[in-house]
């Protein structure tokens, strides 16, 4: 039995994608042993070691428990896949704050080397009370268990005097500030403190700086993720990460699994969904739908609808932060339809109270908490910059053409009234030509053959499709930058160009016409900008400032800490003028999907 119970710990411990060809290798014979004698696998149901249908799940590390409103809640992304997976997993995450009645927050983390982080700002608008994250992955929610990690965090409103949701909570779960281990079950991660071993002062004074040692003398298998937190012991539940992750954690271990895929995985961009919907009951099965957003150059995103009319776009983080705008092509007036975009986020989660009965919050404590943040707001002390990670990846828009067949310059030309005066002018292969009903009609002529292309070109203004001349005709010198023409027919998918007129303003004309457009317009707010801490540093008995009060009750937050072969890692804590117990947290993950924790205490004087 002891023999067994060692290989289940090594066996069935969730593994990352992309595991090194020994450790694939051990799983499968370790699983081959477990049969021979008899062991019941904790996976249980087969499906889920169907290479087709791996299980995946996610853990989550936030910076505290308990929060104030004027805050930044601080959180990591571990992500880990099943046993023997080699095979992709999602890169995407999507997060959910919740109250007992409604989502307060959402957003998406694009996972990098199966982890990332996000920062959520808890706005003067929420009340006081329990709030939870949820994290999963669009994969995960085929499992049968749904598979949401589920965090529970305290939010007090800074403005809540009274604080009566923790008087009644206090009262009604006649919780205790400690939780009694032996009636929790799960010991999968209670071994933690021998794993990670922290070396650091047991005693600091204010404003002093000090090296805190991290060590892994038992862990054989390399970690691929680490993260840390030093902050006030108060501001943490009893058995922070244990208590809530270990439920988590044995339950998709040992009942999870995936038996058919009902949602896809994310395993490269985020996936924009929506549909085309008719209102005259006309098929949009096979229509072009196109995506561009305002650029200073000329960029598309192309799909086709199904026979019901849905449709995908795959969305790098260049695209974090901007106006989409979404239309088909050709566009036709006779056809009348709406476009959809679908909220991925799962509809109607509803708030779980766990292990909440076992949680004492510290009135005191959150009442004090609740004066240091109006002081550190009145101070204007800020210790975090702006650290956009997403737009590292350097990603460009996905353009129709590397370059066009001529380029104009307006500056290089006497001033033109208007965009037919500019074609006839000085763009001699661009036609622009009245109908009888004072409508317009152009045409290109062909740079090849010099023979006129016998339909509209496709129209564009600062990267936005526009369906017709019309609307662009009072363009002129003075409001254009240059005009881009591709005059011939052009390919691009499976979509003909009958060639292309590209307009760049100088002043972000584009608004002033979108709002007239067949166009549906969506702004993508995820990759959200993330705010690293850079806490101040004091020199050895550095004397305080009066004006420039050092308020932290967060000395230090690092979601990714850097580590190499397991070797010794250290950091540096400054402390400031606030005395009392604080807490040094590390969360580790090793490439088999192992979760650590190490913890210690100390004092500043």
């Amino acid at each position: 039995m002891l023999i067994l119970m060692q290989i289940r710990v090594h066996v069935m411990t969730p593994i990352i994608k992309i595991q090194k060809l020994f450790g694939f290798w051990r799983s499968v014979v370790l699983c081959l042993l477990m049969y021979l004698v008899g062991g019941e696998s904790l996976w249980g149901n087969p499906n889920s070691l169907n290479p087709k249908y791996p299980v995946e799940g996610v853990l989550l590390h936030t910076d505290r428990d308990i929060y104030v409103t004027g805050e930044y809640l601080h959180l990591k992304t571990f992500l880990w896949t099943m046993p023997g997976w080699n095979g992709p997993s999602s890169e995407i995450v999507y997060y959910d704050l919740v109250s007992e009645n409604r989502s307060v927050a959402s957003g998406i983390m694009a996972i990098e080397n199966f982890q990332t982080d996000a920062n959520i700002y808890l706005h003067d608008t929420l009340s006081s009370g329990f709030y939870q994250l949820v994290a999963y992955t669009h994969w995960m929610r085929n499992s049968d268990l749904g598979n949401t990690f589920t965090k529970t965090i305290f939010l007090a409103n800074r403005f809540d005097n009274d604080l009566k949701t923790i008087a009644n909570h206090n009262l009604n779960n006649k919780a205790d500030s400690v939780l009694d281990e032996s009636e929790n079950s799960f010991n999968h991660l209670k071994r933690v403190n021998t794993w990670i071993k922290i070396d650091a002062p047991d005693t600091l004074m204010k404003r002093e700086q000090a090296k805190v040692s991290v060590s892994f003398p038992e862990m054989e298998i390399p970690l691929i993720g680490l993260s840390a937190t030093v902050a006030s012991e108060e501001a943490f539940f009893p058995l922070n990460f244990n208590s809530q992750s270990r439920a988590y954690y044995l339950k998709i271990w040992s009942e999870s699994s995936v038996s058919e895929a009902n949602f896809y995985m994310e395993n490269d961009h985020y996936v924009l969904e929506g549909s085309i919907q008719s209102m005259e009951s006309v098929s949009y099965d096979g229509t072009h739908v196109i995506l561009t957003t305002p650029n200073d150059s000329l960029n598309l995103l192309l799909a086709d609808s199904n026979a019901d009319g849905k449709f995908q776009f795959a969305l790098s983080p260049a695209y974090r932060g901007r106006n989409l705008y979404i239309s088909t092509y050709p566009y036709n007036p006779g056809k009348k339809f709406n476009i959809q975009i679908n909220n991925k986020f799962i509809p109607s989660y509803q708030f779980s109270w766990q292990d909440n009965g076992n949680i004492f919050i510290d009135r005191d404590y959150v009442r004090k908490s609740q004066n240091i943040v109006k002081a550190r707001i009145a101070y204007r002390t800020d210790y975090w910059e702006e650290h956009d990670k997403a737009l590292l990846n350097n990603e460009l828009f996905p353009g129709i053409f590397s370059k066009p067949a001529t380029t104009i310059s307006l500056a290089d030309y006497i001033p033109f009234d208007d965009l037919q005066d500019i074609s006839r002018e000085i763009i001699p292969a661009f036609r622009i030509r009245r109908n009888r009903d004072q409508s317009y009609r152009t045409r290109l002529v062909d740079e090849s053959s010099g023979l006129v292309i016998d339909e509209n070109p496709a129209f564009f203004i600062d990267g936005i499709y526009c369906h017709k001349i019309d609307p662009l005709l009072y363009l002129n010198s003075e409001l254009l930058h240059r005009i881009e023409i591709q005059n011939r027919n052009w390919i691009h998918g499976n979509l003909a160009f009958p060639g292309i007129v590209a307009l760049f303003s100088k002043g972000n004309e584009y608004l002033k016409l979108v709002n007239d457009l067949p166009l549906y317009k969506y702004k993508f707010n995820f990759f959200e900008k993330n705010r690293q801490f850079t806490p101040p540093v004091y020199s050895y008995n550095e004397p305080v400032k009066a004006d420039q009060p050092d308020l932290r009750q967060l000395l230090f937050w690092e979601p990714e800490v850097e580590i190499s072969n397991n070797q010794n890692v250290r950091i540096s804590i400054s402390t400031g003028d606030l005395s009392g117990s604080f807490l040094i947290q590390f969360i580790a993950m090793d490439a088999t999907g192992n979760i650590f924790e190490g913890t210690k205490r100390f004092i500043v004087k």
